[in-house]
């Protein structure tokens, strides 16, 4: 099994019930997904592409190849390397010293049964929602932060601010209360918290923070800070943080964690800090609260007929997904393949009919593993 870099884009589940991984097709050869093959290759739109032909001597065994093709007009070859029957994807939490929070989270419920994964480092796996519900992921720095929440929950609390005094790398938390005024311990600062808006939006004509309608896609909040000698203001916004346009204007470095749902009914918020117990955040009954979470125990979505569960939890790691051949069967069948002549010289997966587009020094290189077509002008869209 070999690590691969891997390109995704954000995962969203536009109806759970529409969402679940279609099972592996049962038994072995499968003939109309067996050759002739070819490997179909195009740079740029506008040139025209180059067909190769794939043979494999039995379409049902791993196969190491090495053909290579050049791409014309280029100093880019292209390496055939293996051949796999049957891809299959694992995704795992893998221990890393930049990592964070990662957590397998499980769907469950009429003909789904779903897997997927959350990190709280990567801005693009933080989150995972449905018109259903759906979950998000954030990691404080402190155990004693989510004692304090469940205490301040009823007093209206909105979020958690975290700051870094400007020499240390250990960070403060304070649960963030309307019109709240905080002492940073060993520091000259007083911070207060003087607004909150769930959607911030900025007007550059009037110059004017407002807060537009709708669900909380950019929560923000306005903070002020004493040093004792002179008083600045500034937004630290959930998504950006101070970092970096507006770290001439603050003092200090500080993180904003929002409390608030953009769909209360069958959404959570998983509240993970070393040292202590992850918590579940969620609404019932209108009132926000914190349940213990159990491996493996539901947490019911807005349609009762699902739900989502916490399968693991490991701090400071991060999500990798690798690649294996699952079986001597027909079932996946794809190329390992190398685009050499360029500095990245990484492996690239070439799954059956689905393009791949890579950015060289030469272009964008489209390639195409799929059945022999006829002689027919295409292109690898």
């Amino acid at each position: 099994m070999k690590s691969v870099k891997i390109l995704c884009g954000f995962v969203m589940l536009t109806q759970l019930s529409l969402s679940g991984s279609a099972g592996a097709m049962s038994g072995g050869h499968h003939s109309f997904l067996g050759g002739p093959w070819e490997l179909f290759v195009q740079m740029g739109l506008e040139n025209e592409g180059m067909s190769f032909p794939v043979t494999i001597a039995d379409c049902n065994k791993v196969t190491k190849l090495e053909q290579v093709f050049p791409v014309i007009g280029t100093p880019l070859k292209v390496k055939l390397e293996k051949y796999l029957p049957d891809l299959r994807w694992e995704t795992t939490a893998k221990k890393s010293s930049d990592g964070a929070f990662v957590a397998k989270v499980a769907f469950k419920g009429e003909k789904l049964n779903q897997e997927m994964w959350l990190s709280s480092s990567d801005m693009t796996k933080q989150s995972i929602s449905s018109s259903i519900g759906g979950i998000r992921i954030a990691e404080l720095h402190d155990g004693n932060t989510i004692e304090k929440l469940a205490q301040e929950l009823k007093s209206g609390a909105i979020g958690v601010l975290t700051v870094w005094p400007n020499d240390s790398n250990t960070p403060t938390e304070f649960i963030v209360l309307p019109k709240k005024k905080v002492v940073l311990p060993n520091s000259p600062y007083k911070i207060s918290m003087m607004e909150y808006v769930p959607r911030y939006s900025y007007d550059t004509e009037k110059k004017k923070v407002s807060n537009l309608a709708g669900s909380p896609l950019n929560p923000a909040i306005k903070v002020s800070i004493d040093d004792g000698n002179s008083v600045r203001e500034g937004w630290v916004w959930e998504k950006f943080g101070t970092y970096p346009h507006m770290q001439k204007q603050m003092p200090l470095r500080m993180a904003f964690t929002s409390l608030e749902f953009d769909n209360p009914n069958g959404s959570y918020l998983l509240l993970a800090a070393r040292g202590a117990p992850p918590q579940m955040l969620c609404s019932e009954e209108g009132k926000l609260t914190l349940r213990k979470v159990n491996l493996g125990e539901p947490f019911a979505l807005a349609d009762k007929k699902y739900s989502l569960s916490i399968e693991s939890l490991a701090a400071d790691s991060i999500i990798e997904t690798t690649w294996k051949n699952n079986s001597e069967n027909l079932l996946n069948p794809a190329l390992i393949v190398t685009l050499e002549g360029d500095a990245a010289n990484e492996q690239i997966i070439l799954e059956l009919g689905k393009p791949s587009h890579q950015k060289t020094k030469s272009g964008t290189l489209a390639l195409l593993y799929r059945h022999v077509t006829s002689p027919s002008k295409e292109t690898a869209k």
